[in-house]
């Protein structure tokens, strides 16, 4: 779906722009935001890992597909 396409493209543009408080507070993108997750207890997880990463160190990501079109199976490598 265009929308999970296009929230996942945020999320890894704010990842690797270090954006840390654009990605607490992707509600603001409204209903996208919405859309991609009507609950955040899958988004949170992310945002703790996030936090930990420092601005000096590498990022990289494995697996940059959607599951059934809507399921983002990203996943961030923080400093490697």
């Amino acid at each position: 779906y265009p929308w999970a396409i296009e929230f996942d493209a945020w999320v890894k543009e704010r990842l690797l722009a270090h954006d840390h408080r654009a990605l607490v507070e992707y509600e603001r993108l409204g209903p996208l935001a919405r859309r991609a997750h009507p609950t955040s207890e899958h988004y949170w997880p992310l945002l703790y890992a996030a936090a930990l990463h420092a601005p000096d160190e590498p990022l990289s990501f494995y697996c940059e597909q959607l599951f059934a079109g809507s399921v983002s199976m990203r996943v961030a490598v923080f400093g490697a």
